[in-house]
């Protein structure tokens, strides 16, 4: 009997740090998973920016599909199993392209800032918008190069966002990018247009790209990246998502009243909801899925770092297990690694605090994973009182959901079920993505199929009317200081 190959369907993440490609089958099984670091040259640059060569993310990807391919042949299957393909990188990250698809600079990165003066004008006369733009934000950066590097504006072709790049390198086609990459460029995702204002800011719509759904076919594998890369011409490439939506498909939250959360450096916390979510103070913004239902969220600036900042030195799995003898703990922190906030409040001078003496380093150690559960509850009240309905499982994901100690004070501290994927990495989730195209039909029945969770924590009721306590404790010292 002759043996069926399964369907293969590839997802690429291209993050700040380096680049990882995921292969999976149709029921979410990892055929083949492989990642490079970037090596960038080291650069003195002013406080507040952040850049990269674009041209280097294509060389390590390059590196990269090429194992890809080599190991799936010592698997017996090969570049033509792959159905389709999909791209995610980092969200606000933009690159100015000339008429050769060259890029004239270096990429602002997600996390630049340098457009303080611009965003606020944007702010002004875009006041009935539902968005408010930072200077991260990837419109706030293309007005900069107009009003900072006219040459380089004029000489744009166009704008594009990092996996546009990317997916431009795959299909030559640089001329089209996805909505949820769009979010920060100004994309109406209600109106499904280039806003309005875009005029009175002098900037033409004919230098920013085409917009289409994720999820939707973009092309196919060009032949001058076949002959770069392995991959094969019969591979459709479609639209993908900004990294942290790609998590978020990954870990399964597609349903109305899902709660998503990732805890890395940051606290990224999601909801998906039927209806649009509107913050005026600028905190909250929502994402698109391709169901259509939306992810008002936000990336607060506590999380990880913090640990490694306090306990640099120390064995964390040694520490997690310690913290069971210690919590709760009494202590009130605020567990920022460095100046500033953006959600629960906006702060650019807050920093981090400590009520209470801790004994040792161990009860530190326990103050801030509770300490980042109290922000973690205070963001999901936040979107609560903005309109969100929220359902009783966290979908969790990031490094600080592999510690039990830390998912299990989350459940006590946020009432609520922690719920862990197998697999929650960015690049799984476009190859969730793309399999929607050519198999699925749905992302619905995609990430049912696809997605498979490792186990779950449920709150303790002793410890949530303890944790209840402390938190409002939390909450009170944080409005002493105007953190509100």
């Amino acid at each position: 009997m002759e043996e069926v190959k399964p369907l293969l369907f590839g997802g690429i993440d291209v993050g700040t740090t380096g680049v990882k490609v995921i292969i999976s089958d149709d029921q979410g099984n990892v055929i083949s998973s492989i990642s490079h670091d970037f090596k960038f040259p080291k650069v003195t640059l002013p406080d507040g920016y952040s850049e990269q060569n674009p041209k280097i993310w294509w060389d390590e990807l390059k590196s990269t599909l090429k194992l890809t391919i080599r190991d799936l042949e010592g698997k017996f299957l090969f570049a033509s199993d792959i159905k389709a393909i999909s791209v995610d990188s980092t969200s606000g990250t933009i690159i100015p392209i000339g008429r050769n698809f060259e890029p004239l600079h270096n990429a602002l990165m997600y996390n630049d800032s340098r457009a303080v003066k611009e965003a606020k004008q944007i702010n002004e006369v875009s006041r009935d918008f539902y968005l408010k733009f930072k200077p991260s934000f990837a419109l706030s950066k293309i007005l900069w190069f107009r009003e900072n590097k006219p040459k380089i504006y004029l000489n744009t072709y166009k704008f594009v966002h990092a996996a546009d790049y990317l997916v431009g390198m795959l299909t030559d086609n640089f001329t089209i990018s996805d909505s949820s990459n769009s979010l920060k460029t100004g994309y109406d995702i209600i109106q499904k247009r280039w806003p309005p204002f875009l005029e009175d800011l002098e900037i033409e719509v004919d230098r920013l790209p085409e917009i289409v759904q994720p999820g939707q076919k973009i092309g196919e594998i060009s032949k001058k990246c076949a002959e770069e890369t392995g991959l094969s011409t019969a591979t459709t490439v479609v639209a993908g998502v900004t990294d942290s939506t790609a998590g978020v498909i990954a870990s399964g939250a597609v349903n109305p009243g899902d709660i998503f959360n990732v805890i890395g450096t940051t606290l990224v916390e999601r909801a998906v909801t039927k209806k649009l979510v509107i913050d005026k103070k600028g905190r909250i913004y929502c994402h698109q899925l391709p169901t259509g239902n939306f992810l008002p969220g936000g990336a607060s600036n506590v999380g990880g770092e913090v640990l490694k900042k306090y306990f640099p030195n120390d064995n964390l799995k040694v520490m997690d297990r310690k913290s069971t003898e210690y919590k709760p703990s009494n202590l009130i922190i605020y567990p920022l690694a460095r100046k500033g906030e953006r959600l629960p409040f906006i702060n650019p001078a807050a920093e981090s605090f400590v009520v209470g003496q801790p004994k040792d380093k161990y009860h530190l150690f326990t103050g801030c994973l509770e300490a980042v559960a109290y922000v973690e509850r205070w963001i999901l009240e936040i979107l609560k009182d903005l309109g969100a309905k929220l359902g009783t499982t966290v979908y969790s994901a990031g490094g600080g959901a592999y510690s039990n100690e830390w998912c299990q004070i989350r459940a006590d501290v946020l009432n609520r079920i922690i719920r862990r994927p197998m697999i929650v990495e960015a690049a799984m989730g476009t190859a969730i993505l793309a399999s929607t195209y050519t198999f699925y039909k749905d992302l619905g029945k995609a990430t049912k199929n696809m997605v498979h969770y490792k186990d779950h924590f449920e709150p303790i009721p002793e410890m949530k009317k303890k944790y209840d306590i402390i938190y409002d404790k939390f909450r009170s010292e944080c409005n002493k200081r105007n953190y509100t």
